[in-house]
């Protein structure tokens, strides 16, 4: 189901001195969008559902968000801070790409060849030099151990 037009009008709602008649019209279009509306919920393309605790379900939030043309995904949380629980992944990059990337200062990647060959975190400094953007490399230590 389709979310429902807006082709509700109050032309002949809003005074004491409209027809009744014309207001019927009116009533009947705006009750039957409510009902669409209503019957939109958890649907393809309607709304999604909130929980006893006024949040989406789990089960209708996208697994992947994909962003449009150029467009970056920017999480804009109320707290400033973003929550991965559990793990974050992140995809390889060769050095030759982040050196092409004008990433801003701060972004994290992971470097497959980063570290002489081997694999590193990578920090952008944001800045460019002799045509190459600038990335800190953050080497790995020993093995975690409990």
């Amino acid at each position: 189901m389709s979310y429902p037009t807006n082709d509700v009008t109050t032309v002949n709602l809003n005074a004491g001195t409209d027809s009744i008649a014309a207001a019927r019209v009116e009533l009947f279009t705006a009750l039957t969008r409510l009902g669409e509306l209503i019957d939109s919920r958890n649907t393809a393309n309607g709304m999604a559902p909130l929980d006893a605790n006024s949040q989406v379900p789990a089960a209708n939030m996208p697994t992947t968000l994909t962003s449009g043309g150029s467009n970056d995904i920017t999480l804009q949380p109320a707290t400033g801070n973003v929550v991965v629980k559990n793990i974050l992944t992140l995809t390889a990059r060769t050095v030759a790409q982040l050196e092409a990337d004008d990433s801003p200062v701060g972004s994290i990647a992971y470097v497959s060849n980063g570290n002489a060959g081997a694999s590193c975190l990578a920090v952008s400094t944001g800045v460019q030099s002799g045509g190459a953007y600038q990335w800190l490399r953050v080497v790995p230590g020993a093995h975690i151990t409990a």
